[in-house]
């Protein structure tokens, strides 16, 4: 399928439908590389949600979805542990403000339509490539500027948060080049790839 025809608004689907597979790309996008789109992303999507409505329909899918209950727990359980932290107040908003997804996203993945396998596979695909090519920018700077540490191979977000990406973004490529019986020719350029981002991880 092109890209064309991943991206088109599907017949069956409703706007807000379409809202949250296009937000889901764009997180997948900006995720190594801007947290500022990651929030602007998130926003959208929360705000495209609370129009749908249908909250008692939502209210029911979410309780029937226990791992997306469980994930949500995250956020109280941080709340609470942050009275026994050592001055708990200090960048208390910040350290909310960067856990509020663990509340939103699940709430929302579990009371909107999920895309389907073709478009799933599509939205991991472009988070590989973001990785991949955030992996080939720090290499390229660190061509430029030799003195550079490793870490500052991840010239946009936290190296720790990165590299969790790059072990993600290994095995994905792997996975979804499998699951797509792709040719040998891009069976092995897909080892490559994840050869290459394993040194760098």
């Amino acid at each position: 399928m092109h890209l064309s025809g991943y991206l088109k608004k599907q017949a069956d689907e409703s706007v807000h439908e379409y809202i949250f597979f296009v937000c889901l790309i764009s997180l997948a996008l900006f995720l190594p590389g801007s947290r500022f789109m990651q929030s602007f992303t998130q926003i959208i999507l929360f705000v495209s949600w609370i129009a749908d409505g249908n909250f008692r329909q939502k209210c029911i899918m979410l309780s029937q979805n226990r791992q997306a209950v469980f994930l949500m727990l995250v956020f109280p359980v941080f709340v609470a542990g942050m009275f026994w932290t050592y001055n708990a107040l200090d960048r208390l908003w910040l350290s909310l403000v960067d856990k509020v997804p663990f509340l939103t996203l699940p709430l929302m993945a579990a009371t909107i339509k999920p895309p389907n396998k073709a478009r799933l596979h599509f939205i991991l695909w472009v988070f590989v490539f973001s990785v991949s090519s955030t992996a080939a920018t720090g290499l390229l700077l660190h061509t430029i500027r030799p003195e550079m540490e490793l870490r500052e191979l991840s010239p946009f977000i936290s190296h720790l948060r990165y590299g969790i990406m790059l072990v993600m973004a290994i095995f994905l490529i792997i996975w979804l080049t499998h699951s797509s019986k792709a040719r040998r020719k891009s069976r092995l350029f897909s080892y490559f790839v994840s050869g290459v981002l394993s040194v760098l991880s």
